[in-house]
């Protein structure tokens, strides 16, 4: 007597196939203001040293982009101030 054949196995997930509902993540937002503010400040701050040991003048636009950096700091991290500001 023969066995009877064993039934068909679901098909493997790959790695194309959508995570099923409960699983799924949320679509990629943004990083928090005060953080892509900060970095810039970083970016400033490092360029404008270099550019002090090499002796070479400061671009007059990255000084004043470096206040406008630090006065959006400032508002970024005063949830009161942004909010009056933009409404």
């Amino acid at each position: 007597m023969h066995a009877a054949p064993a039934p068909a196995a679901a098909p493997a997930a790959s790695h194309t196939d959508p995570p099923a509902q409960s699983q799924q993540q949320p679509p990629l937002g943004l990083r928090p203001l005060e953080f892509a503010v900060h970095d810039r400040r970083t970016e400033l701050l490092a360029a404008i040293e270099r550019y002090g040991q090499a002796g070479t003048a400061v671009p007059e636009v990255w000084k004043r982009e470096l206040a406008v950096v630090h006065w959006a700091l400032d508002l970024v991290r005063q949830p009161r101030l942004l909010r009056e500001l933009v409404s």
